[in-house]
């Protein structure tokens, strides 16, 4: 037992040092795949745990149902609690929502009387004048981002800039709600000469920097929001009517608002609570554990159904913020099974591979063993240990690699998306141990399969090698390349090697096509937006209330033309009303648009683009409705059309006449492109802009959009190398090991190691390009599924491969093959030619 043993311990030394390069292509292809496959799952967790931090009651406690209406009213405030069977209304607030702009930015302003408990702020930066719940000021931007806002540090005061017409309609509630139709025209007339056409400015400090659940989603890509005490605007904003008052004048409108002023911090006034309460056009509800969410939201359709108070109902999965990152997180979980599938296949060729022939070359050594008198059991247990041993250092490593870089770099996706919780490293330990047993499994039952013939053998036919097979063939012509031939017949002889070699190329190739795929798609739709929509020489986004500046931006020096057009949110629907989609419309003039490239259509309808085709299951011929200022609009689609960050119904101003009438954006062409820059920044100056983006600060932005998609590709691209090199390595060293009598051989008959090497230089070169043919096949269905299971709202894809692209796939695994087999074969001449001597007759 004790020499058993020692004899299976010396040979387990040998044969590691003998097998070294090939158990190193076994241990590294399962550090690849397990790498991914658990990198990958450790990321799905990862972030998903973040998002449930940020959405925990803990946290930010996001809202399941938001319920906007017109105006608020008790009893709908009560029916709501009822319906969510929650008697102590500790489950439902209420707040105003209103759009602003703050330093050029659009943004949305959240009016409470209280710091909410639903969608609250956290991770709150206070600064040293914060009270609670009084004449707070909370700013919700992503730290990265900070630098958009200039002038916003803490205890700063900043402009808020809101439509005069919703300041209005703010002032012309609390004035009959507290003061009835007692002095009505002079009150509205002070509260229209503060608020005049336009936009109104109101100034705020800044009391805490925040983060907020509903917006997640960085700045770059999102609107910012603002939390701001209800009692704490009113002030400022009857500040702003006070002074349209003459100094001096004893008016009793004046004395009104001054006493509504001085009692507005009074938490204890009944009468302002009521009044503050009026103001609100929006309830939020966190669901009872025993509420279904379809079933409330049908109770509150139907209370709201004869109601025109109602606005919309949104729950939490059609939260435009939270269906993103929740398609990213369902992204994230199907991107474990993808690439990790392919490079486990390749695993299993690698070492069926290098477990076959291994037992081959051993033949007479486990006969040998066996004359000695060590067991079958002994014997199998021997190479299942050592084929475990060798995979299992692969696997190890790979669950120790993994979740330590994957993770880490999928996290800059994220961090250009989304505002989380900080980075932490984290082990799928179930996915780990499935891994891990599955291998051991999965090998031994490999190791068991394939030597089961030989441990049926008795020691001497296991000591005799294996006879070969000669068949002969009659030829009328001499054989010209004998390296040719060589090569041909070992690809016939071990096909399974051969197989696995082809299998390996195949997808090797098919990676580096995905991966070069991916650019070409993303350049094919960035391309299309650019040259189609945004192809003038600057973009401009006018702000909130304002109809047109064309006169005063083509009176800048280099400006040639301005093309307006609108942009306006809309909720639309198929004909059913079945199916809705929030989306926006783009409003443009059919004759005056030079700007606008894409396919054109007649003036018979409209047209919209793929991504509310397939949303709302819509199509040429088809009709689609939508809702805009409370009128319902129907028409016909004339055409469909691809775009890639641009998603809506486009209108031209012939077919719909007075849609809206102000602009929202404008196409401006200017003259010199040098000037172009400073042709930017001088329409940002003018008042009543928003925003000024010159083409490539476009381009930037897009590039932003799908810059994590890129690194993405740049990983597939790493990793498809990274699996030709080990396939070819493997193989070639086994082939190399394999025939070193036979190339000893072939060395004392004289024939030249450029001879020799061709014919082991043939061999794999002839199942590199057979690989490489087949993977130009699977280079499409990857990059579709690749590109599918990374889709993202921002974009959509038109899925696309130049021929380049094939060209350079099948190229780089032809060049990665040859560089590998040059250096392998470069060996020949450092075999003993007494290595012929050693084969047995």
């Amino acid at each position: 037992m004790v020499k058993t043993a020692w004899v299976l311990s010396q040979k387990l030394r040998r044969d590691i040092k003998r097998n070294f390069l090939q158990f190193s292509a076994i241990i590294f292809i399962l550090i690849t795949c397990v790498t991914l496959f658990l990198g990958l799952t450790a990321n799905a967790y990862e972030f998903n745990r973040r998002v449930e931090i940020v959405y925990d009651e803990n946290h930010g406690n996001l809202a399941d149902v938001w319920v906007t209406v017109s105006e608020y009213n008790e009893d709908d405030y009560k029916t709501i609690a009822k319906f969510n069977d929650d008697s102590e209304e500790k489950l439902i607030e209420k707040r105003l929502i209103m759009p602003a702009t703050y330093s050029s930015y659009t943004t949305y302003s959240l009016l409470l009387d209280k710091i909410p408990t639903i969608n609250k702020p956290f991770d709150v930066e206070e600064g040293t004048e914060f009270e609670e719940n009084k004449n707070y000021f909370f700013l919700s931007v992503p730290y990265e981002f900070k630098t958009r806002f200039p002038h916003s540090k803490l205890g700063d005061n900043v402009n808020i800039t809101y439509t005069s017409t919703y300041l209005k309609n703010v002032f012309y509630k609390l004035s009959s709600s507290f003061m009835g139709t007692l002095f009505e025209g002079e009150i509205i007339s002070h509260i229209d000469e503060a608020f005049k056409e336009g936009d109104t400015k109101l100034e705020f400090k800044i009391t805490s920097y925040m983060e907020q659940p509903e917006n997640i989603q960085n700045a770059q890509f999102n609107s910012a929001y603002f939390m701001l005490n209800s009692r704490y605007f009113l002030y400022k904003s009857i500040d702003k009517v006070l002074k349209t008052y003459d100094d001096g004048t004893i008016n009793y409108t004046e004395s009104f608002f001054e006493i509504l002023k001085n009692n507005l911090l009074d938490e204890n006034n009944s009468d302002i609570k009521e009044l503050v309460e009026k103001l609100n056009n929006q309830y939020v509800i966190k669901l009872n554990e025993n509420i279904n969410k379809d079933d409330f939201v049908s109770n509150l359709n139907s209370y709201f159904k004869n109601n025109e108070r109602l606005s919309s109902i949104i729950d939490k999965d059609n939260l435009p913020s939270n269906a993103v990152i929740q398609s990213d997180i369902k992204q994230a979980k199907q991107l474990t099974l993808v690439f990790p599938l392919i490079f486990f296949l390749v695993a299993i060729l690698v070492v069926l591979t290098t477990i076959s022939q291994m037992i081959l070359k051993q033949r007479i050594q486990i006969g040998t063993l066996k004359s000695l008198g060590v067991s079958k059991g002994r014997i199998l247990f021997y190479y299942i240990s050592l084929m475990n041993a060798v995979t299992l250092i692969g696997a190890i490593l790979g669950t120790i690699i993994g979740p330590l870089t994957i993770a880490k770099v999928m996290d800059n996706k994220y961090k250009l998306l989304y505002t989380l919780p900080q980075f932490s490293y984290y082990w799928p330990l179930k996915e780990t141990l499935i891994v891990l047993i599955t291998i051991v499994l999965l090998v031994s039952l490999l190791t068991t399969i394939i030597i089961k013939n030989e441990l049926r053998l008795s020691p001497s036919d296991s000591m005799r090698p294996k006879a070969p097979y000669f068949k002969f063939h009659k030829t009328k012509y001499e054989t010209k390349n004998t390296s040719m031939m060589m090569a041909l017949r070992n690809i016939k002889i071990h096909f399974s090697k051969s197989l696995m070699v082809i299998v390996g190329i195949l997808g090797c190739t098919g990676l580096l096509i995905c991966g070069y795929g991916i650019d070409d798609t993303i350049n094919y739709g960035k391309n299309l937006d650019m040259n189609s929509f945004y192809c003038t020489d600057v973009n401009v986004n006018y702000q909130i209330g304002v109809k047109s500046l064309k006169t005063e931006i083509e009176k800048i020096d280099g400006v040639t033309k301005c093309e307006e057009y609108s942009l306006i949110q809309v909720q639309a629907s198929d004909q059913d009303k079945t199916t809705y989609l929030n989306t926006q419309i783009i409003y443009f003039d059919q004759y005056d648009s030079t700007n606008f490239k894409y396919d054109k259509w007649d003036n018979d309808g409209v047209a919209i683009s793929n991504v509310v085709s397939e949303s709302l299951n819509l199509k040429e011929d088809d009709k689609i409705s939508f809702v805009l200022n409370g009128k319902e609009y129907s028409t016909y689609i004339n055409k469909v059309f691809y775009t890639f960050s641009i998603k809506g119904i486009f209108i031209y101003k012939q077919t719909i006449e007075n849609l809206v009438d102000y602009s929202t954006n404008a196409w401006v062409n200017v003259k010199n492109l040098d000037d172009v820059d400073r042709i930017s920044e001088d329409v940002k100056a003018l008042d009543g802009v928003s925003s000024s983006m010159t083409r490539h600060e476009r381009v930037d932005t897009i590039n932003g959009y799908v810059s994590a998609i890129g690194q993405m590709t740049l990983v597939i691209k790493s990793f498809a190398i990274i699996l030709a090199v080990i396939v070819l390595v493997n193989l070639s060293v086994l082939n190399f090991e394999e025939r070193k009598r036979e190339i000893a051989t072939l060395r004392v008959l004289g024939f030249k190691q450029r001879e020799i090497a061709s014919s082991l230089i043939y061999e794999v070169m002839i199942l590199t390009i057979v690989g490489a043919f087949f993977g130009l096949f699977i280079g499409y269905p990857l990059n579709y599924i690749v590109l599918y299971v990374n889709q993202t709202p921002l974009v959509s894809f038109s899925y696309y491969i130049s021929p380049l692209s094939y060209l350079i796939g099948f190229t780089l695994s032809f060049l990665t093959a040859l560089l590998v087999n040059i250096v392998i074969t470069s060996r020949v001449n450092k075999i003993s030619m007494s290595e012929s001597l050693k084969s047995v007759e």
